[in-house]
């Protein structure tokens, strides 16, 4: 969690970079929806709000990366639909085949991509696999770093999954991991 200071950093970076951008070229791509991250810290949200509503005032258009995206910038920070563009981020598809026929491994691999943060869901994967028969044999592994990490390594020595659950960072062949595995899991909150 951002601590006070962190906050004040983060709005003193952002003001400076509002200052040194002229108003007519000035766009604002927005990933997170406002309250994602900040539902437990009443202060953050105040204190994002803040920075955001500055920076849209000087933005001639925003962009956010789907609907719900856009709709969380007009319910939350009341900005106009029509300032609002949405351009997905895309994916090359074809640097992710699959196999549908191939023989599943034993124990079987399942695997999660993304940021670590309590959003994406992670410690619920985690206390679901936990509850699964001993006798069932699987594998777990976790691509990606984030904030989150140190309590989802807390997590999984509490659960007694260490020989099952594998952190292995940011990797750069993702689509070579993905066809390695069996199962891809991803349960955001």
């Amino acid at each position: 969690m951002m601590t006070k200071e962190d906050y004040l950093n983060e709005y003193k970076t952002h003001k400076s970079m509002r200052d040194n951008v002229k108003r007519d070229n000035y766009r604002l791509q927005y990933h997170l929806m406002p309250p994602t991250g900040f539902l437990n810290d009443p202060n953050g949200l105040f204190i994002r709000k803040i920075i955001l509503k500055a920076s849209l005032k000087r933005s001639t258009k925003v962009i956010a990366i789907s609907k719900d995206v856009k709709n969380s910038l007009i319910d939350y920070l009341r900005i106009p639909e029509d300032h609002i563009s949405v351009i997905y981020n895309g994916i090359d598809t074809s640097r992710f085949t699959t196999n549908i026929q191939k023989d599943l491994h034993y124990p079987a691999r399942l695997i999660y991509v993304g940021r670590l943060i309590k959003e994406k869901g992670v410690q619920l994967t985690l206390e679901a696999l936990s509850n699964l028969p001993k006798e069932l044999k699987w594998t777990f592994d976790v691509i990606g770093d984030g904030s989150y990490r140190k309590e989802l390594e807390q997590q999984v020595n509490a659960l007694e999954l260490t020989d099952q659950v594998h952190f292995m960072g940011n990797c750069g062949n993702v689509p070579e991991l993905l066809k390695e595995h069996d199962v891809f899991i991803h349960m955001p909150e």
